[in-house]
């Protein structure tokens, strides 16, 4: 019975994620480039590994995001040369509905059937 609600959270959390990663495509791909002294350079620059111009990249980011793994950095970097306001709302979203609605929902749907 368990292994049946957990995978159906499974799923969730694949389609909140794939939402997420086609939603960060949109808003930050091929935005920022960067020159070898760190500095963002649009026309001479180079994109990093850590960015959202493939479908993987984004991907990797919103589950680092969802884990907790530096996401601060990464919503800096995107908050200081993209749009503030898409970055907030984009990266404390993540945060918000994923760490702790869908880890809490997680966690009801493992104390629940442990209970029965």
């Amino acid at each position: 019975m368990t292994l049946q609600d957990v995978s159906t959270f499974s799923i969730l959390l694949f389609l909140f994620i794939f939402i997420y990663t086609l939603l960060g495509m949109e808003w930050f791909a091929y935005k920022v480039k960067y020159n070898p002294d760190g500095e963002v350079d649009m026309e001479n620059g180079y994109y990093t590994d850590d960015n959202f111009n493939t479908f993987y990249q984004a991907f990797l980011i919103v589950f680092a995001v969802l884990t907790g793994d530096q996401w601060s950095d990464r919503y800096y970097r995107y908050f200081k040369n993209v749009n503030a306001v898409l970055s907030s709302i984009f990266f404390i979203s993540v945060l918000v509905v994923g760490q702790y609605i869908l880890l809490m929902l997680f966690i009801a749907i493992l104390v629940e059937n442990f209970d029965e």
